[in-house]
């Protein structure tokens, strides 16, 4: 979706930011389907990441929120302290609202494996990156 949405940050997002963000991925979608309807296979996938029904598609799912931890590291948390976060007790609310939001949006867990690679990306994220 971020090709068409562009990245929005949802760390401290309230409510209405997330309601904003789907509106927002909602035209996207539309606008994607227009754009990729010579490439039905494409298509395919895009739905089946959205539905969110199957062990791959929610693998990427979750795989996806890995990365925002991953983005952190390079700058050793400049970014991340410059939106606002100063606490472990901050990421640790981040992450446990994070584990909330990926139940809730899909119909299935994914492999061990895959919630492992969260976690661990956030046990580091939160040992490397904050001094509190």
């Amino acid at each position: 979706m971020e090709i068409v949405t562009g990245d929005i940050n949802t760390l401290f997002a309230k409510a209405d930011d997330h309601s904003r963000k789907r509106d927002r991925e909602q035209e996207a979608i539309i606008q994607l389907q227009e754009r990729l309807v010579d490439y039905p296979e494409l298509l395919g996938y895009l739905h089946a990441y959205e539905q969110r029904k199957d062990i791959e598609a929610v693998s990427v799912y979750w795989l996806d929120k890995a990365t925002v931890v991953w983005t952190h590291f390079p700058d050793r948390g400049k970014n991340l302290r410059a939106l606002g976060v100063s606490s472990r007790a901050q990421i640790d609310q981040w992450y446990d609202n994070l584990i909330k939001k990926l139940k809730a949006n899909s119909t299935i867990e994914p492999p061990q494996v895959v919630k492992d690679v969260l976690y661990n990306s956030y046990v580091r994220m939160r040992s490397e990156l904050l001094d509190d």
